[in-house]
């Protein structure tokens, strides 16, 4: 899914493109500026948003899953390169006893991501932009205690960017 996706957003915008590959080649002829304010810059900087979408999980754009709530874990990790990678490593961290935290800058990201975690049966708390503070507390303080259920952290990295510690202490021997 996500080859069909980069093919049709690339063979989309080949015109902005080719445009800035040959305003970036034209030294000092004024090209560059000329392309850096107009409307092609505008359409390679949305390009390069969206082949970012692509790249996190096809899902990211609307109607390429056919029901959200009834998505099976299969289509879900399939549909991403990049979660096919995390399921893998997930499960050796798992087995290890390790805990992980999993930033992002997209919260649609951590939607997907929340999905993928139910389906899986981990354990998790998220922090995002719409957290209030004491939830914030008790999640941080209920993943850091020991012993603790949670698996995983799903963070915002603007919500992550407030002096969060997720080191849990560890346990003094009697």
């Amino acid at each position: 899914m996500q080859k069909f996706w980069y093919k049709s957003l690339l063979l989309r915008r080949a015109g902005a493109l080719t445009a800035g590959s040959a305003a970036a080649s034209a030294e000092g002829s004024g090209a560059a500026d000329n392309f850096a304010g107009g409307t092609k810059f505008k359409l390679l900087n949305n390009l390069l948003m969206q082949l970012r979408k692509v790249c996190c999980h096809p899902f990211l754009f609307p109607g390429t899953e056919d029901d959200p709530d009834e998505t099976p874990l299969e289509e879900l990790s399939a549909a991403s390169g990049k979660l096919l990678v995390l399921e893998k490593l997930l499960d050796q961290l798992r087995a290890a006893g390790h805990r992980v935290c999993l930033f992002s800058q997209f919260t649609a990201v951590l939607n997907i991501l929340e999905d993928f975690v139910r389906l899986r049966d981990y354990q998790y708390c998220r922090l995002d932009g719409s957290t209030n503070r004491v939830q914030r507390t008790v999640d941080i303080a209920s993943f850091n205690a020991p012993n603790s259920p949670y698996f995983m952290f799903l963070m915002s990295t603007r919500a992550g960017g407030l002096g969060i510690n997720l080191q849990t202490g560890i346990p003094k021997a009697f």
